[in-house]
């Protein structure tokens, strides 16, 4: 029986969108140029035999390789959530599980892969298989889940610890047959089970010992003798040898060094992976001995908590982590060689292209990288592979000969500056005279190939009329850092910088005025970027935090400048983090994006009147790496840049302000966009691409309600935290339909068993 036309409306298109979901995304599709396979960061690998390996990693990246390592071939997974560990029960049977309660089952040695429910919401990081039928996984919330059937279903064994109030976040799980297993996790937590997981036991470790360590891996050779570490300084590795009643440290490293992974192989030989070099014991862990660095000397791969180290017997053994970096060694560790380094332009900073198909990238390693075929193939510049003395902060190319490149020597608190030229394209370069005592440059501009400006920290600005040649510094008065230089025509040149700084010079930049931008001069006020599309229409990138962006517009040359703000997302909610943005683009006076920390693109197609957001970076953008370059080649096509060196391009119109705010809206309030799939006028939406959210229940105060279908369950999602949400009402398939006048009076509606109730019938 219907209570109201509106609940039966909205009921009617929830239960209609159950039926079918419509394929959501943007409105046009990404692809990457380069490389070949995703530059994201490992977390796990496992091998399967002498020939076949797999690893998992961020967004949702599974790589196989059937050769022993020779070749590597993305698997697809199916999910865009950062996948953190591998666990088989077989050659074919295995699980990857991953952010947000993601758990795949493959059944064919990870050629293929399927969710399943993963009876949990929290991110689960850790997985072990103890014989073909019986696994745990673990993650945040002390999530702990079994599996008695392979890996087919799943139930929750244990969650919800806390210690002095927080949360305890569990990273791995070793079990020694089907009733003994550990756990251990943040605050130096490690828990037992001796009945298969039916009770969990916290042993003396972490706050009653004073051990404060994020324990990241846990191996035990036998039910008595175990090993755990993790990342406290100093205090990093523990054995015990009475089934973890007991733990004493074990030195093996300098008191900085992060411990990642452990494995054994038997009772005598073990290894430990810590920063980017092994470690290895042949007596049972009594002593350690430091083996060789797993990376090429000159080559920098940045291990993260998820590396992982793995032996088959005491010679070979493989080690994965970085930004799609595989190791593999044949002599147990003493020499590495790499099986796959997906990117040469690891670290990239900066980039120019001077269409879709010319183009050249900048790197933290003083490596410049030249394409002419869209990205597709890349040589290594100079000509001779050296490489240049200092980060590339910035590259700038005006046609196929003339280029420069700044880089930048030394620590992070006294870098000096280096420029050079090219005038072939980047096949030679030279240095290029500059005044003694330049700090760090950060940005260059050429009107011409004879007139350029760069600016740098510490107020430089450095100008030449000779192509770069030699470069003359011209005071002004400031020490303030500057970011961005850009000629909006050939005499007129604009810096921007910290606390709000903007400079114009119209001599070519031998003198520089401050110009008033209409925001007061403050440390909160930071301009990152300028860009102009013609002599009157610019725009300059700000923060104030990291969770306040902004845009300032000019329409006169700069005369005066209007505020934009790049904080809200479509719905129009202040987005609650998204980190700062570095980089604006604009193709013409409507058709711009803004780039930056974790991935995050604004987007505007009226000239930044309305600029859409959103907090989650797979939905707008394939990677939640730090995006540090983009250029809008025209209103439909972009290219970006990540720091894990992925080169990638959007074609498609992106939606405007009718897109987001909802077309085809119905009379019960129900609204349908091909940006956000269902929603509802009076807020949230019903479908949310990252998450697997599909259907969407109800709004209060707090937040929305939507329908897990990988879990199978209704969850209550925060408003100002989409990461922060809950299964709520406890029963799991029951939606909230009316919010009604508040709490006591919300009805709920059971779509699998045809039934509502009350808030009241819930006990509550």
């Amino acid at each position: 029986m219907c209570l109201s036309s509106r609940l039966c409306g909205s009921l009617c298109l929830v239960l209609s969108a159950i039926l079918a979901v419509p394929s959501l995304g943007l409105a046009g599709e990404w692809q990457r140029l380069y490389p070949p396979l995703p530059v994201t960061p490992v977390n796990d690998i496992h091998q399967i035999d002498a020939q076949t390996l797999l690893t998992v990693g961020d967004d949702g990246a599974i790589l196989r390789t059937a050769d022993g390592g020779a070749s590597w071939t993305e698997i697809r997974s199916g999910t865009p959530n950062n996948l953190n560990a591998l666990a088989f029960a077989n050659g074919q049977r295995g699980i990857a599980v991953g952010d947000l309660g993601t758990l795949l089952l493959t059944r064919d040695g990870g050629l293929s892969w399927e969710r399943r429910p993963a009876a949990t919401i929290h991110s689960l990081h850790g997985a072990h298989f103890v014989d073909a039928l019986n696994g745990w996984a673990v993650g945040l919330d002390t999530s702990i889940v079994r599996t008695s059937d392979g890996g087919e279903t799943w139930t929750l064994q244990y969650s919800g610890l806390a210690i002095n109030g927080f949360l305890v976040g569990l990273m791995d799980v070793h079990f020694v047959d089907t009733s003994r297993g550990w756990a251990v996790g943040n605050r130096g937590t490690v828990l037992h089970t001796s009945d298969g997981g039916g009770t969990w036991v916290q042993q003396p470790t972490g706050q009653s010992t004073g051990i404060l360590t994020n324990l990241n891996a846990v191996f035990f050779i036998d039910a008595q003798t175990g090993w755990t570490g993790g990342t406290q300084a100093g205090t990093n590795l523990w054995r015990t040898t009475d089934g973890g009643g007991t733990w004493e440290q074990v030195s093996f490293a300098t008191s900085t060094t992060v411990l990642r992974d452990i494995d054994f192989v038997d009772a005598e030989n073990g290894w430990l992976l810590a920063g980017n070099r092994t470690w290895r014991t042949m007596d049972g862990g009594g002593t350690w001995e430091q083996q060789a660095a797993v990376t090429p000397a000159g080559i920098i791969v940045p291990f993260g908590d998820g590396a992982r180290i793995t032996f088959s017997d005491t010679s070979n053994g493989w080690v994965a982590g970085g930004f799609g970096y595989i190791a593999r060694t044949g002599d147990g560790g003493e020499t590495w060689e790499v099986s796959l380094m997906a990117s040469e332009f690891r670290e990239a900073l900066s980039a120019s292209f001077l269409d879709a198909s010319r183009g050249w990238v900048g790197t933290m390693t003083g490596q410049i990288f030249r394409t002419t075929d869209g990205g597709a193939t890349w040589v290594r510049q100079p000509a001779d592979g050296t490489t240049l003395d200092g980060r590339i902060e910035s590259v700038l190319f005006l046609d196929d000969s003339h280029g420069w490149a700044l880089g930048a020597v030394g620590g992070l608190a006294n870098r000096t500056g280096r420029i050079y030229r090219t005038t072939d394209g980047g096949s030679t370069w030279s240095e290029a005279n500059i005044p003694d005592g330049t700090r760090q440059l950060n940005r260059v501009d050429f009107a011409s190939p004879t007139l350029g400006i760069a600016a740098g920290v510490s107020g430089t600005i450095l100008r030449s009329a000779d192509g770069g040649a030699n470069w003359e510094q011209v005071e002004f008065g400031s020490t303030l850092n500057l970011t961005s230089v850009r000629f909006s025509e050939p005499g007129s040149a604009w810096i921007v910088g910290g606390s709000a700084t903007l400079l114009n010079s119209t001599d070519g930049g031998q003198n520089w005025n401050q110009v008033d931008s209409g925001l007061l001069q403050n440390p909160l006020n930071g301009f990152r970027d300028i860009d102009f599309v013609d002599p009157s229409h610019g725009w300059i990138l700000g923060t104030r935090s990291q969770n306040d962006q902004f845009a300032l517009q000019t329409t006169d040359g700069g005369q005066t400048w209007t505020e934009q703000s790049v904080s809200y997302n479509a719905d129009g909610f202040i987005v609650s983090y998204f980190g700062p943005l570095f980089r604006i683009s604009f193709a013409d006076r409507s058709h711009g994006w803004a780039t930056g920390m974790n991935g995050h693109i604004a987007r505007t197609t009226d000239g930044g009147q309305f600029w859409l957001v959103d907090p989650q970076p797979p939905h707008s953008a394939p990677t939640d790496l730090n995006l540090s370059w983009v250029r809008l080649l025209a209103p439909d096509h972009a290219l970006v840049v990540d720091s894990g060196g992925n080169l990638r391009s959007f074609r498609g119109a992106p939606p405007g302000p009718a897109d987001a705010v909802g077309a085809d809206c119905g009379e019960d309030g129900w609204c349908y966009s091909e940006f956000y799939g269902w929603f509802s006028e009076s807020g949230g939406w019903i479908y949310h691409q990252r998450h697997g959210w599909q259907f969407f229940g109800s709004s209060d105060s707090h937040g929305m309600v939507l329908y897990d279908a990988g879990i199978g369950a209704w969850i209550h999602v925060s408003w100002l935290n989409p990461d922060a949400f809950h299964a709520w009402p406890p029963v799991s398939d029951w939606l909230l339909v009316d919010a009604g006048d508040g709490p006591g009076h919300r009805m709920f509606y059971s779509a699998i068993q045809a039934v509502w109730r009350t808030e009241a019938d819930f006990g509550e």
